[in-house]
């Protein structure tokens, strides 16, 4: 855990600047103003923008500068935001990067209905209006490789210095001592020094404390170095949420205790209810955070222990999982495989788009590993069931793009199972559940893998998936 040394109080101007907009929060906007005071402000120089990993918030000086008072604060709701909603805590192995694009795609929208102005650089897109940072993570498009450079002809680059050294790759030598040029010209964050270094170029690769003796040759440790997050949206971080520390455990130069998502839900809730007897809670932001306190059980496990329960496997605590030990979990594995076939409906009715659809196919990829079931079923179906994939034990289970779209019945894969013959262990359907239903419930299990946030089901478990 990295640690922060807190003088008794700062001087610098940025720092007042923050501290001032965050004080006058309080009254504005209280529900922003009162979760603001949770996090331990740092004045960060070595960072881009802003930062937050759920106990501080970070802030570069210079950026903070380049900022109106409106946007001070648009940036503060920002970093709030991403501690009410449980970023810090939630990246698991997704990417950092497409992970801070995905949260900023997700809160950015809030924060300009919510009346506060945000810097010409954040991220919005209306495309993600109203969706979490998970579904647009999923969504994202995949970024592109870079194309091979050619290989430099021999002597270029070396005219006047070390070849690469204090320029754009292809750049001849360095240049001249204090010309006062530099790859950043301050107009963006991060970019490189301000205005050049004091006595020379200031050709730094975004470390904001280049070299002072004029040779241009900035560190470039300003995106990459160890401990140096990046900032990808440009304007707030979302850094991990640092571990809490040990009972006894030494604490360093900072105090403060690290705070939890649990924390953060108990601090959001009393600070909504101030907002609410002050008559100042924005109607939006109160639907936002009555969806984000519901208790939102991971679908991928809701449906893995329906599934393991409805296959006649027998399950040992003698051999641990190894799968999950790694992990810190320890869950019991499998001894006997004694598992049937299992079934798949893809409603293609245009309740279930690709992305949900090859996650759900890996997730039984990845549930079959552990059930060995005798084989799958994938029964695509719109108002019958047009299409059926066979795979048996050991087979990866793969997507049909060859899928048809129309209206919704489910009676017709029902009757197909029930005329091939072979009952299987269990039916897993991935619909938005608007649609006929048969009339009478079958003699084998059925999950409904609910797309559309409808609760109703005429039988069988219901496992939300976003």
């Amino acid at each position: 855990m990295q640690t922060y040394t807190r003088p008794a109080e700062f001087t610098s101007d940025a720092y007042k600047r923050v501290v001032a907009c965050r004080s006058e929060m309080i009254d504005d906007a209280p529900f922003f103003g009162h979760l603001a005071l949770k996090l331990v402000l740092v004045e960060d120089p070595s960072c881009q923008t802003f930062w937050t990993d759920g106990t501080h918030l970070g802030f570069s000086p210079r950026f903070a500068a380049t900022l109106s008072k409106l946007e001070i604060k648009g940036v503060l709701v920002h970093e709030v935001l991403h501690c009410a909603l449980g970023h810090p805590w939630r990246r698991g192995a997704r990417d950092h990067k497409r992970w801070n694009i995905a949260a900023d795609y997700a809160i950015n929208p809030i924060i300009v209905e919510a009346g506060f102005a945000l810097p010409a650089c954040a991220l919005l897109d209306k495309a993600y209006r109203g969706k979490s940072a998970d579904w647009i993570y999923d969504r994202l498009p995949q970024p592109q490789e870079p194309e091979p450079q050619p290989e430099p002809e021999e002597g270029e680059g070396d005219e006047g210095g070390d070849e690469g050294t204090g320029g754009t790759p292809g750049d001849e030598g360095e240049p001249e001592e204090g010309d006062g040029e530099g790859e950043g010209s301050g107009d963006q964050p991060g970019d490189g020094d301000e205005a050049g270094d004091e006595d020379g170029s200031g050709a730094g690769d975004g470390d904001e404390a280049d070299d002072k003796d004029g040779s241009g040759k900035g560190s470039g440790k300003g995106q990459d170095a160890p401990g140096e997050a990046t900032d990808p949206g440009g304007m707030g971080e979302c850094r991990d949420a640092p571990p809490p520390a040990a009972p006894g455990a030494e604490t360093g130069d900072d105090p403060t205790p690290v705070q939890t998502e649990a924390d953060w839900a108990v601090a959001r809730d009393m600070a909504e209810r101030i907002a609410i007897s002050q008559g100042n809670m924005p109607g939006g932001l109160r639907k936002l955070l009555g969806e984000a306190k519901r208790a939102k059980v991971d679908w991928r496990a809701a449906l893995r222990n329906y599934v393991q329960q409805a296959c006649a496997a027998d399950y040992t605590w003698q051999r641990p999982n190894k799968r999950y030990t790694s992990h810190g979990y320890f869950l019991p594995s499998l001894h006997t495989p004694m598992c049937g076939r299992i079934v798949v409906g893809f409603d293609t009715s245009g309740s279930v788009d690709a992305v949900t659809m090859r996650q759900m196919i890996g997730e039984v990829n990845s549930i079959a590993q552990d059930v060995q079931p005798a084989g799958i079923d994938v029964r695509y179906f719109h108002t019958s069931n047009y299409l059926t994939d066979t795979f048996e034990r050991g087979e990866e289970v793969v997507v049909n793009q060859q899928t048809e779209s129309g209206g919704t019945d489910f009676c017709d894969v029902f009757t197909q199972i029930e005329a091939s013959g072979d009952v299987p262990t269990v039916l897993i359907m991935l619909t938005d559940l608007y649609g006929t239903f048969p009339q009478a419930e079958p003699d084998y299990p059925v999950i409904w893998a609910v797309t559309s946030g409808a609760t109703f089901n005429p039988w069988g478990e219901l496992v939300p998936v976003e």
